[in-house]
């Protein structure tokens, strides 16, 4: 394994002026934001928690503070391991003499209750002081110090781990919480259902308090799922997703945000694909009015009118969409989060935006795909209502998985840990069929391993004995999934947080042997190449290049 080059985030927080562009502070005097100032502890950076960043190598930080106009830099440096090797008793991380620190100056935002949808998360007042600053260049006293390891480069075959869990929640069974038993993960990812705030932005701030040992100290990814992101009475604009509320007659879905829409997660988590300067809300300072957020929907679905017989979506949100859709890189696996709180349809942006981005993924440098989704598509007895909805997912994406030769599916939701055999249309597809052919891979006869972990901490659900045969396993106990990744093989571990034991234990092989992708990418670039030309644009999303991408081969058109 490659050493990992320990840094030291130093959030330095001296009391200085700066100016303050959120937009509360707009009518508010400054009298007013001086008075707050009178303590230095109003400036302590709270909930700490960190992210990925656009290019590769680069961490979001991102911590709350209980007063206005607190400075947002970060300064950051290698630590000296040598000393730490020579005094392992003095828990506190050193400074490589000689090295120099690096700086980075951010930006600080309110979340209020403007920003949410309806109530009773906009009832009544609050402010939220958050500042963000993205570290890049990384190393492989008022102010607080905080150890984390470099991220690992795109593409790199070093080994790593991660670890994956749902629907913890603040207030139940705190013993038993994921984070508080996690320890040399390489990175988390929450699968939705975080905090069950539920429209209270006090729990937030618990539930944020207690996943600051393991999110301040690696990157901490998260999708959307229900508690965030249910559908709304009324947008009034501000739903930051930008789409329409999503609540079909055939679901369960119903108001468990308690008006959040959506808005407090974004907020509280910067994910990659983002542009600050472009997302209505606090981070620009402004709002949509309704009617703003009614003209572009229609604007939206103009474009789509004008696209229409194409086969290539105009529309702008046809890129990353953070927290509800995005993508990013990590070592040799390609992450995909979907929001099962929006619409997948076959016309729906989300759809069209990941077609795109598994077309798009590098098999060389990430042969492996991981996408994680809040609802599973494979759901246990008895969870009737849960089951109809995994059907209309499975049913709109499934074939779209199985076409790009998707590894494995993560999901929580359901409050128990189970997997699913290698699974195909509802039924399990025979592994001899999956692991024959030419190199030890074929995809003449695939499915897909779908595993669901919503233990992470909130009230288990009931499960039968009985159960479809594509299911493998089942446990009713609190715990969290941890992956290791070498090369073509992970490794998958379910552990206990009530010992920390191994429940499960599974071992996966990548679908795309890393050697034939790379083997084939001058193909690939060749092929992109004719298509750009072919049609005339350079736009790979179009059903000719798709073509030449998914076969990487040269073909003549027709």
């Amino acid at each position: 394994m490659a050493p990992r080059a320990l840094l030291v985030l130093l959030a330095l927080l001296q009391l200085g002026a700066c100016a303050f562009a959120a937009r509360r502070s707009l009518v508010e005097q400054d009298s007013v934001a001086d008075a707050r100032l009178q303590r230095a502890s109003d400036c302590e950076p709270l909930e700490v928690h960190l992210a990925l960043g656009e290019r590769d190598g680069d961490l979001r930080v991102q911590w709350r503070t209980k007063g206005f106009g607190c400075p947002s830099t970060v300064t950051w440096g290698r630590s000296d391991l040598t000393q730490q090797q020579q005094a392992p008793q003095d828990s506190r991380r050193r400074l490589q003499a000689g090295q120099p620190l690096l700086s980075a100056e951010g930006s600080s935002y309110v979340i209020s209750e403007g920003l949410m949808c309806d109530s009773p998360a906009k009832k009544k007042r609050f402010s939220v002081i958050m500042h963000t600053a993205l570290m890049t260049d990384l190393l492989g006293d008022s102010g607080r110090t905080t150890d984390f390891t470099s991220p690992k480069s795109r593409g790199s075959d070093s080994r790593f781990s991660f670890i994956a869990f749902g629907d913890m929640g603040e207030s139940h069974v705190k013993s038993k919480k994921a984070p508080m038993w996690v320890a040399g993960g390489g990175r988390g990812t929450g699968g939705g259902d975080l905090a069950y705030a539920d429209g209270k932005y006090k729990v937030w701030d618990s539930f944020m308090a207690a996943i600051e040992p393991l999110a301040a100290s690696r990157p901490y990814m998260v999708g959307i799922g229900n508690h965030e992101a249910g559908p709304c009475r009324d947008t009034n604009g501000v739903d930051p997703s930008g789409e329409e509320p999503f609540d079909p007659d055939w679901g369960n879905y119903g108001p468990e945000s308690g008006g959040e829409c959506g808005s407090m997660t974004a907020h509280r988590f910067i994910m990659p694909g983002l542009d600050l300067g472009q997302r209505a809300g606090a981070f620009t300072g402004t709002l949509r009015t309704a009617a703003q957020a009614r003209a572009l929907r229609r604007e939206l679905q103009q474009d789509d009118a004008v696209g229409a017989g194409t086969g290539v979506s105009r529309r702008r949100r046809v890129e990353h969409n953070p927290p509800f859709w995005y993508s990013f890189d990590y070592a040799s696996v390609h992450f995909v989060m979907l929001s099962s709180e929006h619409d997948l349809g076959s016309s729906s942006s989300q759809a069209a935006w990941l077609e795109a981005d598994l077309a798009a993924a590098d098999r060389c440098a990430t042969p492996w795909v991981v996408v994680g989704i809040h609802r599973p598509m494979y759901v246990v007895y008895p969870h009737k209502d849960n089951r109809i909805v995994g059907e209309h997912i499975r049913a709109a994406i499934e074939d779209l998985l199985l076409q790009y030769r998707v590894d494995l599916v993560l999901s929580g939701h359901v409050h128990a840990y189970y997997r699913s055999c290698s699974a195909a249309g509802n039924k399990c597809v025979e592994e001899e069929d999956q692991l024959g052919g030419v190199a030890g891979r074929s995809s003449a006869s695939e499915g897909i391993r779908h595993i669901v972990l919503g233990t992470a901490g909130h009230v288990l659900s009931s499960v039968e004995d009985d159960q479809k045969d594509w299911c493998e396993e089942v446990l009713n106990e609190f715990g969290f999934g941890r992956f290791d990744v070498d090369g073509d093989t992970m490794s998958f571990s379910f552990i206990r947080t009530e010992d920390g034991s191994v429940g499960d234990r599974l071992t996966l092989r990548s679908k795309i042997a890393p050697g034939d992708a790379c083997s084939s990418r001058a193909a690939w670039t060749l092929a992109s190449y004719v298509c750009d030309i072919g049609v005339g644009v350079i736009d790979r999303r179009a059903p000719a290049c798709l073509r030449y991408a998914k076969s990487g081969k040269i073909e003549v058109f027709p």
